[in-house]
């Protein structure tokens, strides 16, 4: 509606901050009574940019390529970042990576590589825009893991669910999950869990640590689990 594109314009131009959602409404205010006045909010120069870019995707994915750095940047940015890469590892601020069977060149830290953490036996629910599943080209050469958020397809193209969350064991992707929680009723609702290829859905080990964790997440969501 054209109320709807002017709105998202303005906010797009920084006129307009969006403070909160009411169900899948955003409410929108003026910048200076949503800004705090410590914010610095002074346009930043291209070199500014390009820095903070790589400074925010290290920090949050340990490593990046320049493409997901430039994630759904102009093809200026991207080549900016490029050029900012380059200047970085003459400095010897950041180091520059290989992973096995991938083409594709990484960037990291020194920070990243004296802290990566061990392989954990622990349950994660992840957020379909979680860092670790956003990048979907990542997640697919890393962790051999291939999905899509299904609630923008018709109902009869979803394969998962309308909201299938991806569920990891440490760094193996074991299953999808789609669920709902219903929090006048308190009640958390399975309505269906695909296994991955070559899990063993039947193991007990695994169905109990599945349970605790829906459990914790159902409680997390206001209900309880009825599975």
């Amino acid at each position: 509606k054209p109320a709807k594109r002017a709105l998202e314009q303005l906010f797009l131009e920084g006129r307009l901050e969006i403070t909160r959602r009411e169900g899948f409404q955003k409410v929108y205010d003026l910048p200076e009574r949503v800004i705090p006045s410590s914010v610095n909010t002074t346009m930043p120069s291209d070199t500014e940019y390009v820095q903070y870019l790589i400074d925010r995707t290290l920090r949050h994915h340990g490593l990046a390529s320049v493409n997901e750095i430039a994630y759904l940047q102009k093809k200026d940015i991207k080549t900016q970042v490029a050029q900012q890469l380059a200047n970085l590892l003459e400095e010897g601020k950041i180091i520059q990576v290989k992973v096995e069977k991938n083409e594709e060149s990484y960037f990291t830290t020194f920070n990243s590589l004296n802290n990566i953490i061990k392989p954990s036996s622990k349950v994660f629910i992840f957020s379909p825009f979680d860092n670790l599943i956003i990048q979907r080209k990542k997640l697919s050469a890393f962790f051999n893991f291939e999905y899509k958020i299904e609630c923008y397809l018709p109902a009869s193209k979803r394969k998962y669910g309308y909201f299938c969350l991806p569920i990891f064991i440490g760094s193996q992707a074991v299953a999808r999950i789609d669920c709902k929680a219903y929090r006048k009723e308190q009640k958390f609702v399975v309505n269906s869990i695909h296994y991955e290829k070559g899990v063993n859905k039947d193991s007990p080990h695994l169905q109990d640590k599945l349970k605790s964790k829906l459990k914790a997440f159902a409680e997390f969501n206001g209900s309880k689990l009825d599975f």
